[in-house]
């Protein structure tokens, strides 16, 4: 896949699917779907329009709206689903202020020669967000656009949306979120030195320094699957917390990898989320948290 920004134009008629595709669940992936389906019947290149930033941060000059898929794994997803270009557009003043019909020259006609339009049902776009659905359609009929409105995908009464993930991830419901992204929900760092506690007790970890901008699953005990190359995925227990039993304060991410020897410093690594065990706990002492860690260890040996 090709990742493409404000500088450079599309030459190539396409096929654009448009929206902030965070967390890029099985709602998105709907929309994906239809993406493909219409570029391949038309002969188009398909490419997925999003903004660098969240426009609700830009909108209120801070993070108000974590973010479930960073750039770099985002990138990697839509690659692995065979979109051909992403076009990471800034969201800035000028942006901001475009009228609905503005979005649709400027952007849409002008720089990714969009033929084909495909959105979510709820999509919102332009100046104080007055284009929806009818807008695209009826300024898709004026310039000559196709515009595909995907309806809702539902989880039991539920309609899927970023929200509906973020929910799941911050009460730790790791299951519901997997089921509502189509795969495990997932983490990439590289991994940093620690304090080396882990190793003292007999379970090293690999130990990644949470990014701000990202949303992190509720602090506990996980079990969870590790790769260092993206291929190979090892079983490991990974924590979510400050290390509290020996005076951590800082919130970080620690993955014991089992019978993995590998030394993975300075490497990034993917992290797999598949259930929670429990929550993070002070321990009267350092032998109660090894035997702990022991028994987290012997929960997803037989997990996996």
């Amino acid at each position: 896949m090709i990742l493409v920004d404000d500088n450079r134009n599309i030459k190539d008629y396409c096929a654009v699917c448009l929206g902030n595709f965070d967390g890029i669940h099985i709602g998105h992936q709907k929309i994906l779907e239809t993406l493909k389906k219409l570029a391949s019947e038309n002969e188009l290149k398909t490419v997925m329009l999003t903004f660098k930033i969240h426009p609700e941060n830009y909108l209120s000059s801070r993070t108000i709206t974590k973010l479930i898929t960073g750039e770099k794994l985002k990138f990697d997803i839509l690659d692995s689903n065979g979109v051909d270009m992403l076009y990471l557009h800034e969201f800035d003043e000028a942006t901001k202020n475009l009228s609905p019909e503005d979005f649709i020259k400027k952007i849409l006609i002008c720089k990714l020669s969009a033929r084909i339009l495909v959105a979510g049902f709820n999509y919102r776009f332009a100046k104080n967000r007055e284009g929806d659905s009818d807008i695209l359609m009826k300024l898709g009929e004026k310039y000559g656009l196709k515009v595909i409105i995907v309806p809702a995908v539902y989880d039991n009464d539920n309609i899927v949306s970023s929200t509906l993930v973020r929910m799941c991830l911050i009460e730790g419901r790791i299951g519901e979120a997997n089921r509502l992204l189509g795969r495990k929900y997932m983490v990439l760092g590289k991994v940093a030195h620690g304090k080396k506690k882990g190793r003292q007790l007999g379970f090293p970890t690999a130990n990644i320094i949470p990014e701000p901008e990202i949303l992190y699953p509720k602090k506990g005990v996980y079990l969870t699957k590790t790769s260092y190359d993206g291929i190979t995925f090892w079983p490991s227990v990974t924590n979510i917390g400050s290390n509290p039993t020996v005076g951590g304060i800082d919130t970080i991410i620690e993955t014991h990898v089992l019978d993995l020897r590998t030394e993975l410093y300075d490497i990034e690594i993917r992290i797999e989320f598949y259930d929670r065990i429990r929550d993070e706990k002070v321990f009267d002492s350092l032998i109660d948290l090894q035997e702990q860690i022991g028994r987290d260890i012997k929960t997803a040996l037989e997990y996996f």
